[in-house]
């Protein structure tokens, strides 16, 4: 599982359909949604009293990418490395939901040669091993008035920071490339129109503040011999 900080209360994101359900709405996700920021949620991180989750890094060295070397232990103890958010709520996803998946969007097409070259570029930058699972990444055109259906793919990626080892990010590639957008491209309309279809995309797969119903062992996040530990 991994979890994402929402500044607030839940009360504050939730809406009312006509059908009298309870929903999130989309603006518990505040940026671009490229390279979207989440943690790790298991082992000793505690995510419904929001007592880690709260703090957020703030220092350009707290937040630099860990190359692997030793971490100043400043940089984890003190408060000017963090800042606290409170009240917070986490939204909390199961990895396996949301990596290496694709999720409907949706993209206008003006002629049908049009689409076809959408369809074949998509077709190249699927690598073998998920066109195995994947419906079709460009769906069928009927005229310019229609919209058609496209499949982007979203991945968990581990991105250690000198603050959070277990920091990750969720990276989303448009159908047509192999590499994900960053966060300092300038988007299209239609990659507008594709991170609004994440955000209901991961809306209908979160949960809040919830603990995970696995463990994670000592031994798998702490350098000393496994044997030697409790658990």
């Amino acid at each position: 599982m991994v979890v994402r900080l929402v500044e607030g209360e839940e009360k504050d994101y939730t809406k009312e359909t006509e059908q009298g359900v309870n929903l999130l709405d989309e603006r518990v996700f505040t940026n671009s949604m490229a390279n979207l920021s989440l943690t790790l949620a298991g082992g000793l991180f505690d995510t419904r009293s929001n007592a880690h989750l709260r703090f957020l890094p703030v220092a350009d060295e707290a937040k630099a990418s860990w190359k692997g070397g030793c971490v100043n232990p400043k940089i984890v103890s003190e408060e000017e490395s963090y800042s606290i958010t409170s009240p917070c709520f986490g939204l909390c996803f199961y990895v396996c939901e949301i990596h290496n998946r694709t999720f409907p969007a949706y993209k206008h097409f003006d002629t049908a040669e049009e689409r076809d070259k959408y369809a074949q570029l998509a077709a190249e930058a699927t690598t073998d091993n998920e066109k195995r699972y994947d419906a079709h990444i460009v769906g069928a055109f009927e005229n310019k008035k229609n919209i058609v259906t496209i499949r982007p793919r979203i991945k968990v990626q581990h991105a250690p920071t000198n603050a959070n080892y277990w920091h990750v990010t969720l990276d989303t590639t448009r159908p047509t490339d192999k590499t994900p957008v960053t966060p300092t491209e300038k988007l299209s309309n239609s990659d507008r129109r594709i991170f609004k279809s994440l955000k209901q995309h991961l809306i209908l797969h979160c949960t809040i503040n919830t603990e995970p119903d696995y463990k994670i062992l000592r031994r798998f996040y702490m350098k000393w011999p496994y044997w030697f530990l409790p658990y």
